[in-house]
């Protein structure tokens, strides 16, 4: 429905529009996100100035009780006021621009930030942001309860804020004239980024070669289950794509470092990467990559060598292709459930006990003490492949060969043991 008044001076001319917006699709990012079935009421008045008054016309728009959208049509349909969704007593307009406040059930800050970046020049469409959302939506992974604040410390530039449970910290995005010499300064006190969810979606909508430096700082990093602790990054640009020169995170059970790139050919991005696992303790490494803890003891150094489709927040086991070495110290994997936890295949000594025809189980009622475990494992097709796991114990030499399903969660192994000579008589006098 639309309505014209023209009235008498001194009264002003209003343009009036009202609609259900029924079989009107919405392509906005979340929360400005509507199908064309479900209906929104929209209503919108235009009060225009009077003739030869300099006097810009206003706008009051209402869409639902979602948003409501208001201020002044500048010089060439420029907009100057508040998007308020909720509440937006005592919000200030700004002086050219527009500010966005208020509360919202979901936001979707990756799309919102695109299309910020897409504006960020002296005289951009949006000035400065302050949303409370239930929940934050950034590439795909959600942060609850997050309190997200965008502002232009100068022309081009941005400085967004975020405050909750799962991230808090800056990131400072320079004016595209400084963006080469500065790149992107990232500080956070925390940042908790949550498992994909469902199935890993690998996309290349991003050109690497055209991300500028990325500086990361941040104090307590956990990606998933994996508790990384403190955390720095350093990235910069190359004519193919992007080269991490510096990926490091330290904590009480673990220090990984890292060095790689994300590169692009054809339309198809790949990362390759090597890191570097050490850890006093093999057990308290698993618990913060998120493992069961089934070893007690074991100095261990690793070092994954891997590729993987997409950037790097695409790593998921199932696409790696590459290798991985491993060495442990001296350690015990107790006598623990079976089915507590594996990991490539190597907790499958838990159930030594079982397995064998002859009866060992004197040697590991009190757990299995090693040595040393050494080995290495392919990876590719969604599988990890080892000839020579090999663990080293007082009572036995174990070698371990086969594969472990990391798509299909399923295994095919071999397991050999091997008895110390002093270990063989106590099952001889047992058979006789």
């Amino acid at each position: 429905q639309i309505r014209i008044d023209l009235p008498t001076e001194p009264a002003l001319p209003v343009l009036t529009i009202s609609s259900d917006l029924v079989g009107t699709t919405l392509s906005l990012p979340p929360p400005l996100t509507k199908a064309a079935s479900v209906r929104m009421p929209l209503q919108a008045a235009v009060t225009f100035p009077a003739a030869k008054s300099s006097a810009a016309a206003t706008l009051d728009l209402r869409l639902a009780s979602l948003l409501r959208l208001y201020g002044n049509l500048g010089e060439e349909a420029a907009f100057n006021g508040i998007a308020a969704f909720g509440e937006s007593e005592g919000v200030e307009p700004p002086e050219k621009g527009l500010r966005v406040v208020g509360q919202v059930p979901v936001i979707d800050a990756s799309a919102w930030a695109a299309m910020a970046a897409g504006s960020a020049s002296g005289d951009a469409t949006v000035v400065d942001v302050d949303v409370y959302a239930g929940e934050l939506l950034m590439f795909d992974r959600g942060f609850a309860e997050t309190r997200l604040a965008l502002t232009r410390p100068e022309p081009g530039a941005l400085l967004l804020t975020f405050e909750g449970p799962a991230v808090d910290g800056v990131v400072d995005v320079p004016a595209e004239a400084k963006r080469d010499e500065r790149g992107v300064t990232v500080r956070l006190n925390r940042l908790h980024w949550p498992s994909p969810r469902g199935e890993s979606a690998i996309t290349d909508l991003i050109d690497p070669a055209a991300v500028p430096a990325f500086h990361l700082w941040v104090k307590d990093l956990r990606m998933g289950e994996a508790e990384l602790g403190e955390t720095r990054l350093e990235t910069f640009p190359q004519a193919d794509g992007m080269r991490v020169d510096l990926f490091e995170s330290r904590s009480e059970a673990l220090q990984l470092f890292g060095r790689g790139s994300w590169t692009r050919a054809d339309g198809i991005s790949r990362s390759n990467f090597e890191l570097e696992f050490t850890a006093a303790e093999l057990g308290g490494m698993l618990r913060a990559l998120g493992f069961s803890e089934l070893i007690e003891g074991g100095q261990t150094y690793a070092t994954l060598r891997a590729g993987w489709p997409g950037p790097p927040g695409a790593f998921a086991m199932e696409n790696v292709e590459g290798g991985l070495e491993i060495s442990v110290g001296q350690g015990r994997v107790p006598q623990v459930n079976p089915g507590a936890g594996r990991l490539l295949g190597l907790f499958s000594v838990t159930e030594i006990p079982r397995r064998l025809s002859l009866d060992f189980s004197d040697f590991f009622r009190s757990g299995l003490a090693f040595n040393k475990i050494t080995g290495s494992f392919v990876f590719g097709d969604g599988n990890a492949v080892t000839d020579n796991l090999v663990i080293d114990s007082p009572a036995a030499e174990i070698r371990i060969r086969g594969r472990t399903g990391l798509k299909v969660k399923d295994y095919a192994q071999t397991m050999e043991v091997l008895p110390r000579t002093g270990s063989v008589l106590p099952v001889v006098g047992a058979l006789a």
